[in-house]
């Protein structure tokens, strides 16, 4: 395996961690724009909630692609220890963790050749290609449902900001209809902003997390 697949997973997190940096920065610098559309002119906690429950899938799945970067980078350490010991006439496995895929993988070779069977590699590959894809089970959901929920947002405070052009309409002297006008704007504004944002951050690295599991199941392939 060569040096940019041993670092892959570690040059993704420095990425990570530099861009939630700048966010951070971005954020205390615009920090009067930010209040204005999250917490100015709120009539009801609608946007609270909404927000709230963008923000819960966000870094729920931030935090599952951030293990599995860091799972990543472990298998990719074992991967090429084991090979380092191969090379130095060492046991193949001394200072690799047990649990880990080239651990799993050459166990089964061992067990296979012990036993004169064919060693299909085609099974053994699209066994790892499973089990891969079932550990980003929860980040592939949040992937899928969180631009909706930006949508979700709009729609629901554009039908307040209905309800409250309903009551101008009703009474021309009613100033709490155009409040519950304003309010519904502005709540579909910053739940839009919100979830476009969070899409388009946990898309990428989503993604990045896509190629990654990639990297290690074709390092492993070619190394066995």
């Amino acid at each position: 395996m060569n040096n940019r697949n041993q670092r892959y997973a570690r040059k993704i997190l420095i990425q990570f961690l530099v861009l939630a940096v700048a966010i951070i920065f971005v954020v205390i610098w615009q920090q009067d724009f930010l209040y204005a559309v999250y917490a100015e002119n709120q009539v009801t906690q609608v946007g609270v909630f909404i927000n709230g429950g963008i923000g819960v899938l966000f870094f729920g799945g931030i935090y599952q692609i951030v293990r599995e970067f860091k799972r990543l980078e472990s298998e990719e350490i074992a991967l090429n220890q084991t090979l380092l010991n191969l090379e130095n006439k060492n046991a193949a496995l001394e200072g690799v963790s047990a649990s880990s895929l080239i651990a799993n993988r050459y166990e089964t070779l061992v067990d296979l050749h012990r036993q004169h069977a064919v060693i299909n590699h085609s099974a053994l590959a699209a066994t790892v290609v499973a089990l891969e894809s079932s550990r980003v089970s929860f980040p592939k959901f949040v992937h899928n449902v969180l631009i909706l929920t930006g949508v979700f947002g709009t729609v629901v405070s554009l039908s307040i900001a209905l309800l409250g052009a309903s009551d101008v309409i009703v009474s021309t002297t009613e100033t709490g209809g155009l409040g519950m006008i304003i309010h519904g704007m502005s709540t579909a504004l910053s739940t839009t902003m919100t979830a476009i944002f969070a899409y388009l951050f946990f898309g990428y690295f989503y993604l990045r997390l896509m190629e990654g599991q990639t990297h290690v199941v074709s390092a492993l392939g070619c190394s066995t």
